[in-house]
């Protein structure tokens, strides 16, 4: 009979876990949509941050690596002006992210696409990577299309990108 209310407890403590992680994430997704309605790279990156901590507690969670590839792509064009080292840093992060992102869901189209944009904004540093990165991104967001063929931010990055081409 102590098994029931060991099992309650935790129970209990896993539930509250996830509401402090719930609760830490709303926040983290706050300072990114503040970050990026005032342009200011270092609410932005500090978001960035937020979300990297909620994956080192919960590694296995591709969304998170998501929000902290989303979070470097919003940075790096507000860095590359006044940091081009640091929005080159960050760029590479993000893309890293990204792969954990995939890696963990293949199925994440969101995912896939901001790798492609990610890529897309390292070509800045690096010109010479457009011939061999174009295609890439390209079937990236074809890929990205046949995951999830409704998604508006996919849709959004692919459009960004034929801007840019």
């Amino acid at each position: 009979m102590r098994l029931i209310p060991a099992l309650l407890l935790a129970t209990a403590l896993t539930a509250t876990a996830h509401a402090a992680d719930d609760t830490a994430l709303t926040s983290a997704k706050q300072q990114l949509a503040v970050g990026v309605s005032t342009s200011k790279p270092d609410a932005i990156l500090l978001a960035r941050a937020a979300f990297a901590a909620l994956q080192n507690d919960n590694p296995k969670d591709a969304r998170l690596a998501c929000w902290i590839a989303v979070a470097s792509w919003r940075a790096v064009p507000l860095l590359q002006s006044d940091d081009p080292e640091q929005a080159k840093h960050v760029c590479k992060e993000g893309i890293a992210a990204a792969d954990r992102a995939i890696a963990l869901d293949a199925k994440l189209a969101e995912a896939v696409a901001i790798k492609a944009g990610l890529q897309g904004l390292s070509i800045t540093f690096n010109p010479a990577l457009g011939m061999s990165l174009g295609g890439e991104m390209d079937e990236a967001y074809g890929r990205a299309e046949g995951i999830d063929a409704k998604n508006p931010r996919v849709a959004l990055l692919k459009a960004m990108n034929t801007l840019h081409k």
